[in-house]
This record gives structure tokens, sequence and C-alpha cells, in this order.
């Protein structure tokens, strides 16, 4: 009988975790709304089965029950079924305005969950699968916890400490519930659980591994994606570069400065090929700006005497190289790069004979970049410069935490294009093979739990079944052999083990025949005195002693020696005749004689007397006895110790 105490806990505990998923309601955030309000939904129809109020117990727990099933099937539902977008449509419905991944709990948590709610709905008796149920939800619920403190990506709605409080309270209520009502199927319950156990061990480490695999493959799309746009943006520089260069170098045949009207025409036909290039110019040997022309008329030049300007001119004089003078504010909301190429070779001593500068608006560059990229909707394109934003694009709404970002040259200046998902891509890339790896190997431990629970529950029957076939044989055995043990007594002297009376005469009887036979009466001499001298002991053991050398002789002859009452024995000899009923008598008489037993009465040894009667054909046995006795009592008369035929 539990302790009152014990069997009330699991009420209070069930009270305790409803307080505490009610506090999570009131001030958690709104991401958490749909995991708390599921989980005050089982806590309500848990509470109401522990106040055996079934039915209303079960009416409360199918709106819970009905969404963790639309929470498996988000999981485990391939994509060409139905797609994320419309589980995320579906999800809209709900308050708020969390998205679909920040409002579905893991799927470690709904698992959780259904174990919680599953076994009062479907099974006869929940407490048989339910120790089972329970354990897998405890570990189900560590592992939870493990991947929220060891891996950064949080892929769905986890535990909080008031979510997590309570189920830790739901479940140490049913663990305390399920030890009072196992009972006497505690042991092939544990046994068989340990099986299964093993199992779901085994499958939350291929779990585990499945959806890291899954997880650094999704977290790999920022740096997939980034590469490619890496890639893109540096073969359009690429192109772009070597045609600024084909155009620097196309003036070596030109001597002197290039006329006005060659210029534009073919400064023109660069700036149609290149919508980036914002103006072109042409710096002579004095580094003096002699030919300009812009893509907006009546914009001004750009810069040509700041350091950097002279710095890049002094490379491209100087040492024949290309060069770049930074990046330069336009206007407030446009900068540019300029980018100088030599016309050709020279050196300090014999400067070129001039340069190309190329002023490239940034804003456009990375529009036609911008342009290239797809997926817009799913990334977040961003390109700064010393940690200054300079373009954006793309989708910049719920961004995961994974960023990856690549470092681009365009001449002397380095840019970090970065590029990062959103929450929604990540989660439409999401495989469901770990959550079906999953499900697929706890049904196989269930299925593994109730054929060995079920398996032992038959052996262990079984074994009653042996040992009480085994206790009834035992009983049927003590039985016959207490009923051959009574009908021997009946028939049998207890003391000196040989035939009674009455079986003497059942025996002799049925083997009457026309060839006669012989019957001998043996009684020991003044027995009285043994027993009145020496005790009843004494003389049980004369008896026993005489009955021992008389049954050898007898049963030699194929008789039967009988005891036929006190100190008398009587035997009977099938088809014997007088001689050999004389031998065999006064065989047993010498017998007696060699015992050596003390006689009190005589001072000698211990004596028979012994009559005998002999029959030639058909006879009666009852005559015969009485003549043996007759014959026997003339034997006492002649002074005992000896033989007497009738």
């Amino acid at each position: 009988m539990p302790h009152p105490d014990l069997r009330r806990l699991p009420l209070l505990l069930n009270l305790l975790a409803l307080l505490s998923i009610g506090v999570e309601l009131i001030i958690g955030s709104s991401q958490q709304s749909l995991l708390g309000s599921t989980m005050a939904l089982i806590g309500l129809s848990l509470l109401l089965r522990r106040m055996k109020m079934y039915r209303v117990a079960r009416l409360s727990s199918l709106p819970a029950l009905a969404m963790l099933v639309l929470f498996v099937l988000s999981f485990i539902l391939p994509d060409s079924w139905i797609g994320y977008s419309t589980w995320a449509h579906l999800f809209d419905l709900w308050p708020g305005e969390n998205a679909f991944y920040a409002l579905r709990p893991s799927i470690l948590i709904t698992l959780t969950l259904l174990l919680l709610v599953l076994p009062p709905l479907l099974f006869r008796r929940p407490h048989l699968i339910a120790p089972l149920l329970c354990t897998v939800a405890v570990l189900l619920s560590l592992t939870q916890l493990l991947e929220q403190l060891h891996f950064d990506f949080n892929e769905d709605t986890g535990l909080t400490p008031p979510s997590g409080l309570t189920l830790g309270l739901l479940l140490l209520a049913e663990a305390i519930d399920l030890h009072r009502q196992l009972g006497r199927h505690r042991r092939p319950i544990r046994l068989a659980k340990a099986g299964a156990l093993l199992a779901v061990i085994i499958t939350l480490t291929l779990w585990h591994f499945q959806n890291s695999q899954n997880l650094y493959q999704v977290n790999h799309l920022a740096l997939s994606a980034g590469d490619t746009l890496s890639e893109s943006m540096g073969r359009m520089l690429a192109v772009q570069n070597g045609a600024m260069q084909r155009f620097s170098q196309s003036w070596q045949s030109t001597p002197g400065l290039p006329g006005q009207t060659e210029w534009q025409q073919r400064s023109q036909l660069m700036l149609r090929d290149f919508p980036d290039i914002e103006s072109i110019g042409w710096f002579d040997r004095e580094r003096r700006l002699r030919r300009v022309v812009s893509r907006h008329a009546g914009e001004s030049p750009p810069p040509t005497d700041t350091p950097a300007v002279r710095e890049a001119l002094q490379q491209v004089f100087g040492y024949g190289q290309q060069s770049s003078a930074g990046i330069f504010d336009v206007h407030a909301t446009e900068r540019s790069i300029g980018l100088y190429f030599p016309i050709d070779e020279g050196s300090e001593e014999r400067p070129g004979r001039g340069a190309v500068v190329f002023n490239l608006s940034l804003s456009e560059l990375f529009h036609q970049l911008g342009a290239r990229m797809t997926a817009t909707d799913d990334f977040l394109f961003t390109i700064h410069h010393d940690q200054q934003g300079l373009f954006s694009t793309g989708n910049g709404h719920r961004l995961s935490e994974d960023r990856y970002c690549n470092l681009v040259t365009l001449g002397d200046s380095n840019f970090t294009l970065c590029t990062q998902p959103t929450m929604d891509r990540l989660f439409a890339e999401r495989a469901s093979l770990p959550a079906l790896l999953l499900l697929t190997g706890l049904a196989f431990a269930l299925m593994l739990y109730l054929v060995m629970y079920y398996h032992q529950r038959l052996r262990s029957k079984h074994s009653g079944v042996v040992n009480a076939n085994r206790r009834l044989r035992n009983e049927v055995e003590a039985r016959i052999a207490l009923q051959a043990e009574v009908e021997w007594l009946a028939r049998h002297d207890e003391l000196t083990q040989l035939p009674n009376r009455r079986y003497f005469m059942e025996w002799a009887t049925e083997r009457l025949s026309s060839h006669g036979g012989a019957v001998l009466l043996i009684d020991i001499d003044h027995f009285k005195t043994v027993n009145d001298h020496f005790g009843h002991a004494r003389g049980d053991h004369y008896l026993k002693c005489v009955a021992e050398v008389a049954r050898r002789p007898i049963e030699a002859s194929g008789g039967l020696l009988a005891r036929y009452g006190g100190e008398e024995f009587v035997a009977f000899l099938p088809e014997a005749e007088e001689d050999e009923a004389a031998l065999c008598a006064e065989r047993i008489r010498r017998e007696v004689n060699l015992l050596e037993l003390e006689q009190p009465h005589t001072g000698g040894w211990l004596t028979v007397s012994i009559g005998f009667d002999c029959a030639d054909g058909l006879f009666d046995i009852e005559e015969l006895i009485d003549d043996a006795d007759m014959a026997l009592y003339r034997a006492k008369q002649a002074g005992r110790d000896r033989i007497m035929p009738t």
C-alpha cells in the first residue's frame, strides 16, 4: 500500500507544472506561445486524468494531439507533397507576427510531448507501455538540452527555463505514478525496457549524426552563395579591367596628345559598354589632366591634385604600373574609385607619354553585380569597405546568424562581400531524413519492447504452468506412493514386513490345485517370558529375526511366509509333499537355534515349535491350518523345540 503522500505527489507536481507554463505564457516571448499553449493543454489533460475525469481529459488532449501531429508531419513530409511555404501560411493563422520556424518546436520536444499524451488515448492498459515511453521522453528531453547547449544553430523553438521546468515536472509525475501502478509487472517490464532503450540510444546517436550533417550542409548555403557571387564579381571586374587596359594601350601609336574628337568617340564607346564608368581622363607627361569625357554633361571633373592621385600617377609614370587613387566622394550619396593605366612603360628617368584614368561609380558597379544575383529573396548581400556599408540588396527580413564574407580587390582597395541567408531559406533546405530516421527508430524500439515484454510474460506464465505441473505430478506421485503404502500395510505386518493373515489366505487360495500342498504353523517357545523379562522392544527384535530366518527356506521352496498373529507364523508350500515340508520345517527350527537369541525361561537359546499338515489333492486351506495347529499343539505338549506332522 503506497504512502498517502506519495499518491498525492503526482497531483501536486502536475499543478506546479501548470503554474510554470502559465508564467511562461504571461511573461514569455510570443515565439514560445504555441509551444506553451500545447504544453498547457497536455498538463491540463494529465491533471484531469489524475482526478479520474477521464472523458474530459481525453477531450482536452485532442487539440494538443492535433497540433503535435501537424508538427511531426511538417518534419517528415517531403517538400514535393507540402512545401515549406504551405506550412508557413498555415501557421500564419496563429496570433502574432512570428514565422513558422519560430513557432514550431523541435522534433525532440514534439515527440516528448507526444509520448506524454498518447498512452491514455491509444492503449487499453497504458501503465504497461508507459514505462518505456516515459523513459524515452526523458532521453529525448536530455538530448534536446544537449543540442541547445552545444550547437549554435537553433533550428526550431527550444526549451526555455519555464517550459523545461514544466516538462521535467510532468515527466517526474508520470514516473511516480508508474512506480505505484506497475506492481507485479515490474520485472518483465524492466527486462523488456533494457533492450528497447538500447535501440533508442542507437537511434538518437544516428539521428544526431544525420541531423548534424544536414545542418552543416544547410549552414553552408551562405558559403556557397558567397563564393558564387565572388566568382561572378571577379569575372565581371576582370573583363572590365582588360577592356580598360586595352583602351589605354590603344593610344600607344598616337603621338602626342590624342585629338579631342577621336578621344571623345572612343571614350563614348567605353561609357556605353560599361555603365559604371563615370568619366575617362588623359594625363600628360607633366601630370596635367588634358582630356576628360564624362557620362553626365556639366559634371565636375575628378580630383587631380590630392595625395592619393599624386601617388597613383607616380606609380604610372615612374614604374609603368596600373594604380588606384582609392575611393573618393563625388557628392553626399555617391562614391567613386579612380583607376589609372599607363599608355606605355615609363621610368623615373624617362616617364611615360601619358596615363588614362577611369573613374568608376561604385553604386553603379555594385548594381550591375546585383543584377546578376539570383535568389535575392533568400539572401542578403552586402558590400563593405573599411567597415562602412557601400551596397546592400536582397531580403533583410528574418535573417539567420550564419554570415559568410569574401574579400574582393578593385585597384588597390579591398571590398568585403558578405552573404547572409534568411531563416526561411534555411528551413526550406532542411531534409526530412533525420526526422524519419528518428521516428522509425522509436517505432522499432516500441515494437521490440512489446515483443520482449510479452515474451517475458509468456515465459513467466509458462514457468508457472511448468511449476504447477511439477507440483501436481509430485503430489500425484506422493498420493500413489501413499496409496501403495496403505495397500501394503493393509496386507502386511509392519513390524516383520511379512504378509499378514488376510494376504496369506488370498495368496494360498489362489494357488489351490489338485496337486495339494503343505501348511506350516510356527510358534516361538515361551515368547511371553521374553517380553516380560526383556521388554517388548527385545521381543520385537526376536520376532523380526525369526521372520527373516524362516522366510528364506520358505521362499526358496516357492512358498509364502506370513505372520499369523502374536508370536505365530504360518507358511504355505504349494504342491509340497510331507518329506519336503518336514525338511523345510526342520531347517527353520535349526536356523532359529543358530541365532543364539537368549531365552530367559529356559536359560538357553530361543527355540520354535512347528506343526505342519499336507494334502495330496484338492483341499480346504482353513482345514489345513486347523490340522497344522493341532500338530503344533502336540509339539508343544511333547516338549517344544521340535517339528510335528499331523
